[in-house]
């Protein structure tokens, strides 16, 4: 729990958490001691900081994801909130690439989450990231790695996966800012960093539908600020739509990021969250 007052913020309670949990509540108690300020009330706020945060029971919990249809209130997410010398949040440099200068394709680079990785999961592909995998092996316009293996059961369901093509070509932002269009796919919730990333680029963000929710993702219009993308086979038929189109969304989805996705935007949201919140006690 979290005490918020007109001049600052504490710890007040945790519970035994690992070490990314502890690490995860250091950063939001430094993003609200700074954002209490601004808000100017004085109130103590639950917060469950896992990529799966239970449920609202009795009580209103503040998490920074949720399922839809959750109860939960939800604070800016924790990528917004990680060190960084200069800015936050600690993500690549801009893309200084122009869409003109992009490959008409799409790229997708992440880890084997969303579930446990047995063999039974591999030989269904029954994990979303795993399907997409080998999906878009013989598509050459689609670039989707899986460079990180976790969450494998044993080291033979991980030789598995290195022979399916699987464990191997790590890509690099600047690589990815190649292509014109960038795919973010649910791991174990939603995509933090990825889906802003994207929107900040001068690429266009694909997203695949999502049953996790994020403080701005409301805000977000389909084939406005995003493309969305139900199946594996809409990327290629994305692929096929003019292009001036899919430029259009992109320069709508940087706006958005511009306006919204900044640490004056994330810090204006949660001292007005904490206003009302206050005005509801």
């Amino acid at each position: 729990m979290f005490r918020i007052t007109r001049h600052g913020a504490t710890l007040v309670e945790k519970s035994n958490a690992d070490a990314p949990g502890q690490r995860r509540a250091g950063y939001y108690l430094r993003f609200l001691d700074r954002v209490a300020r601004q808000a100017g009330v004085e109130v103590l706020i639950a917060a469950d900081l896992n990529d799966a945060p239970m449920a609202s029971t009795g009580i209103p919990l503040f998490s920074f994801q949720k399922p839809t249809g959750s109860p939960n209130i939800l604070m800016p997410d924790i990528d917004f909130l990680k060190p960084t010398h200069n800015s936050l949040p600690a993500w690549p440099t801009a893309d200084w690439r122009p869409w003109s200068r992009k490959s008409h394709s799409a790229v997708f680079a992440g880890a084997t989450t969303g579930g446990r990785v047995t063999r039974q999961a591999v030989d269904r592909l029954s994990l979303p990231r795993l399907r997409a995998g080998v999906f878009f092996q013989d598509k050459p316009e689609v670039v989707f790695r899986l460079p990180l293996l976790v969450a494998c059961d044993s080291a033979e369901t991980e030789a598995t996966l290195r022979a399916m093509g699987f464990g191997v070509g790590p890509l690099t932002w600047r690589e990815q800012f190649r292509h014109r269009c960038i795919l973010s796919m649910d791991g174990n919730g939603a995509t933090c960093s990825r889906v802003v990333i994207a929107l900040r680029s001068n690429s266009v963000l694909l997203k695949y539908n999502s049953d996790h929710q994020l403080h701005y993702f409301a805000a977000l219009t389909p084939w406005r600020h995003y493309v969305p993308i139900a199946q594996d086979s809409d990327v290629l038929d994305i692929l096929q739509k003019p292009t001036a189109d899919l430029h259009a969304i992109a320069r709508e989805g940087r706006r958005f990021a511009r306006t919204f996705l900044t640490r004056r935007a994330i810090e204006r949201y949660m001292a007005t969250l904490l206003r009302l919140y206050a005005d509801l006690g």
